[in-house]
């Protein structure tokens, strides 16, 4: 949750900046006052999920819609996993509590089988063929796909990318960047 400036009242929120106050479930909203389940509003006043409405209005919605969430078992909850916009395995969530797929369904919560798609290139080269120094690298490796070595995945490597490893005189990585970082989170233990 990051809540700034002279905030009161916030409750539920992320990323709620500059003076809101009595902000309930809300996100990206910036100097706020009275609102609910919004997201993204800018200096706003009564509003119920990123719709205007009279104090008068939004004084009798909003208890009943508490009342709702109450009796559902949603309120002093966090966003609920429902309306998640990523699939569990898409999050953070899956580092920090792992399921499998099963689990995930059980739960009645999404999975992902997305895959990319295969690089359209002129060339593969397995990892274990890259030159270790960089300066031995051809530009046209922006056109290749290199074969990770311990996945199998290919991966490909942008202008930037390799202007940086030429920059500070890193070698062409091996490893496909999802495998990457899964190394690094392997460090944290």
């Amino acid at each position: 949750m990051t809540v700034g400036g002279l905030s009161q009242k916030v409750r539920f929120c992320v990323n709620t900046w500059e003076t809101a106050y009595d902000n309930i479930y809300c996100n990206m909203c910036f100097a706020c006052k009275s609102i609910f389940w919004c997201v993204g509003l800018k200096y706003k006043e009564y509003c119920i999920f990123n719709k205007q409405y009279t104090k008068q209005e939004y004084e009798i919605l909003v208890p009943k819609i508490i009342e709702c969430m109450i009796k559902n078992g949603e309120w002093w909850e966090f966003f609920p996993i429902s309306i998640a916009p990523f699939w569990y395995n898409e999050t953070l969530a899956q580092e920090y509590y792992p399921l499998m797929e099963k689990e995930v369904w059980e739960a009645w919560w999404e999975w992902s089988d997305y895959q990319a798609p295969f690089p359209k290139v002129d060339k593969i080269i397995k990892a274990k063929n890259l030159p270790e120094n960089i300066s031995d690298i051809p530009d046209d490796i922006l056109n290749w796909a290199i074969e990770c070595e311990s996945t199998k995945r290919p991966f490909r490597i942008i202008r930037q990318e390799l202007e940086f490893y030429r920059k500070h005189n890193i070698p062409v990585p091996k490893r496909h960047p999802d495998q990457r970082y899964l190394d690094r989170l392997e460090l944290r233990k």
